[in-house]
């Protein structure tokens, strides 16, 4: 991969991470496989709008696979693909900052 597509790539996987409740799908996801509704209540507080786009993007980008099983009624799970297993550390690490930055914040108050 030549420096000008890595740079692209780098720059893909924070913009889709960034984006409001990417952090948080992939959060609900790391625990294991769950349905749409569990990701949902899991998030707290992101629309189920905004759920269904950014498990779509994740889905298109290669992150988060969907699973059709064909019972009746028909169950539909999300999981991580080994692709997106491999940011379980980064979000794990963006957490913790994110955490320290808001005892910092309460201290100063």
């Amino acid at each position: 991969m030549n420096s000008r597509m890595k740079q692209h790539t780098e720059s893909n996987v924070w913009k889709l991470i960034g984006q409001r409740g990417a952090r948080e799908v992939l959060r609900e996801l790391i625990a294991g496989r769950k349905r749409y509704m569990d990701i949902l209540h899991g998030t707290g507080g992101i629309s189920s709008r905004t759920l269904t786009k950014r498990l779509r993007e994740l889905e298109t980008a290669g992150i988060v696979c969907r699973v059709v099983y064909p019972e009746m009624p028909v169950r539909i799970e999300y999981r991580l693909t080994p692709k997106g297993t491999r940011l379980e550390l980064a979000v794990r690490e963006m957490e913790r900052v994110e955490h320290g930055w808001l005892e910092e914040e309460r201290s100063r108050a």
